[in-house]
């Protein structure tokens, strides 16, 4: 009875119900796996190929299941490298962007990990990068620097430590010229008005005073 009972429990484990089957995409191109309540999902020629899939196949549940979680991961990495190939993200808004086009939040958080890992997504980067360029093109203080940073959803830390490895003293001195350079091209600029509009980007009181002295007596 034993040995019966054995072997039945071996056949039931080995004759797993198929609840799914490989089919040629609509236009023919790729493939999708279809389940038999109807749901299916995607799945590009050059990823079937890879995984030796063809039209016919039948896929058990696990089989389905894993499939799935394997495509999502796949066409969920494309999408983020193709964003990154534009230009540097920090991870929060990657993670949001891809939140958008309806990826999975399992897919997401692998492939942002992935990323990580692989250095190819770099919160550190991407926060003295983002610096430099808002130095460039739109002068502010450290403090405004500091809240832009925070709103793309970068940790504080990392804030902390990019501004420190950037903004000496110098490098502040100009920031702020630059930005009254800009200040005072605009029409009917008073000296009120010029402190007003530095000090709302965050530079602090003192120097903001020094230099509209200089360019207003």
């Amino acid at each position: 009875m034993d040995k019966k009972a054995h072997a039945e429990s071996s056949s039931s484990q080995n004759d797993k119900p198929f609840i799914g089957r490989i089919e040629r995409g609509v236009t023919g191109n790729g493939y999708k796996a279809v389940a038999e309540d109807g749901s299916s999902f995607f799945i590009p020629g050059k990823l079937a190929k890879q995984l030796s899939l063809y039209a016919g196949k039948e896929l058990t549940e696990q089989e389905y299941s894993v499939l799935k979680e394997r495509i999502d991961y796949c066409i969920t990495r494309v999408k983020a490298v193709e964003l990154l190939a534009i230009r540097e993200h920090c991870t929060a808004e990657l993670r949001i962007k891809l939140f958008r086009k309806k990826f999975s939040p399992k897919a997401i958080e692998q492939v942002l990990t992935s990323l990580t890992d692989r250095g190819l997504l770099n919160d550190h980067r991407f926060a003295e990068l983002w610096i430099h360029s808002r130095l460039r093109k739109n002068p502010e203080g450290r403090t405004m620097l500091a809240a832009g940073l925070a709103r793309k959803g970068v940790d504080r830390t990392i804030i902390r430590d990019a501004l420190d490895n950037i903004l000496d003293e110098e490098t502040l001195l100009k920031a702020l010229e630059d930005a009254a350079v800009k200040i005072l091209r605009r029409r009917n600029m008073d000296r009120d008005k010029m402190m007003r509009a530095l000090i709302r980007r965050g530079f602090d009181y003192g120097s903001v005073l020094e230099i509209v002295k200089k360019n207003f007596d």
